[in-house]
């Protein structure tokens, strides 16, 4: 990221778009400094990404984390109800999804402990 930065601050200082660039919003022309623009990309940088399949579902422990019954694979009395378990990235917003996965969590447990 510090290399792009400093890349797009080189091609925007060139006559052709100079011209066109009032000024520099973010991080603005104060922040020159490696340091500075490392501790303004953390202070800005985030993700618009919902986490997901972190501790994926399926049969085998080498490939995954926990099992159809949302077990964690090799250790007992540990679960996994939320989105992380989903096994393969779902192609809409996971809020319904990461519900009913804690829904139907919900349900295996009480399932499991009667």
């Amino acid at each position: 990221m510090l290399a792009a930065v400093k890349m797009l601050r080189r091609i925007a200082a060139q006559p052709p778009l100079a011209a066109l660039i009032a000024e520099e919003l973010r991080p603005g022309p104060l922040v020159q400094s490696d340091d500075d623009l490392i501790a303004d990309f953390r202070a800005r940088s985030g993700t618009v990404y919902h986490a997901s399949c972190t501790a994926r579902m399926g049969p085998d422990p080498a490939s995954s984390v926990v099992d159809a019954r949302l077990r964690v694979h090799g250790l007992a009395g540990l679960r996994v109800c939320d989105a992380s378990a989903f096994p393969a990235l779902i192609g809409g917003n996971t809020n319904a999804p990461a519900i009913l996965m804690g829904w139907k969590g919900a349900e295996m447990i009480l399932e499991d402990a009667g």
